[in-house]
């Protein structure tokens, strides 16, 4: 079975939800070799030890055997070394060597479901040209009306898979991605040479773009 593992860049967390996201991964009908976290830290704020032991009270309320837990490895840097792509890209370099895909999350995103990762790497699966798949995004209960608005036009229920044929079409509408939520293809992201860096936003969007180019496909999965 293909293997992936998750990357979190983490600022400021807070406990409650760094470890409830957490146990959401830890749901997964497929379960991630590595959970890589990017901690950019303060002189004030958490630190790598306060981490660790966030992610085991985690692991010890799924109630996974040892055997089966995957690896968390915390990584940290500078708040004056952060950087949207270059952050990623160093994470990226932790991936496990038998890794196949790479999930990107950022701190506040929530799986909705435990098949997540399954629909996701079904995709790849799938679609051998496939670069990169970006996941369905839901807006809070509590979130404005305009935010729900917009996260229900830019995440239909429609799966999409998007190419260099559909750039006349959608415009740069092709190159939309978000690592809020999205899975890479490894050998292609480092074939790419990953995100590109420094980059304050947008690294997903230019990534795909570049994929594009390159022959690749983007792919919108609504069920994950």
């Amino acid at each position: 079975m293909s293997s992936y593992d998750v990357v979190i860049p983490i600022y400021h967390p807070v406990k409650f939800e760094f470890v409830r996201q957490i146990q959401m991964l830890l749901g997964q009908s497929h379960l991630p070799g590595k959970i890589i976290l990017m901690l950019t830290k303060e002189a004030s704020g958490v630190d790598e030890k306060e981490l660790y032991a966030w992610a085991r009270e985690a692991e010890e309320d799924r109630g996974l055997s040892p055997e089966t837990v995957p690896e968390v490895e915390v990584h940290s840097l500078l708040k004056t070394d952060f950087d949207h792509a270059g952050t990623r890209n160093a994470g990226a370099s932790f991936a496990g060597a038998q890794t196949d895909f790479l999930l990107f999350l950022t701190q506040d995103a929530r799986p909705l479901t435990e098949n997540l990762a399954g629909k996701m790497k079904e995709v790849f699966e799938r679609e051998p040209r496939v670069a990169v798949v970006y996941a369905k995004q839901v807006a809070g209960e509590n979130a404005p009306e305009a935010e729900k608005i917009s996260r229900a036009f830019n995440y239909a229920d429609r799966p999409l898979l998007k190419g260099k044929e559909d750039e006349e079409r959608l415009g740069i509408k092709t190159y939309f991605c978000s690592n809020a939520c999205a899975m890479y293809r490894l050998s292609v992201f480092h074939h790419l040479n990953g995100f590109e860096a420094p980059a304050i936003f947008n690294e997903d969007m230019v990534y795909a773009h570049k994929a594009v180019q390159a022959g690749y496909w983007i792919a919108y999965e609504p069920e994950a």
